[in-house]
């Protein structure tokens, strides 16, 4: 019972970073395009992809639009942007 008690930790303290973190949204003509910012691991960034995606097959529209709510995680950048440390410190998927 103590391990799934730390499964369900684990799961909540997810979300609860996943909720969290930085995200674009870019309307278009038919959708919300929601993208996330990748996590601090690899793991825990494959985890919000597999979410997104079954939020994505949900085929939700935004409340008073008839926008298509559509979810992705953005990709680790090549290279840094103006002000940034020089070494990439996301992963790689």
């Amino acid at each position: 019972m103590i391990r799934g008690f730390e499964f369900e930790e684990e799961g909540r303290t997810l979300i609860q970073t996943m909720l969290c973190d930085a995200a674009d949204i870019e309307p278009t003509q038919d959708q919300l395009r929601i993208t996330l910012a990748p996590l601090s691991s690899r793991h825990r960034t494959r985890a919000l992809e597999i979410l997104c995606a079954a939020l994505n097959q949900t085929n939700t529209v935004f409340p008073g639009t008839k926008l298509q709510m559509r979810y992705s995680v953005a990709t680790c950048p090549r290279t840094p942007k103006s002000g940034q440390a020089s070494e990439v410190l996301c992963q790689e998927l």
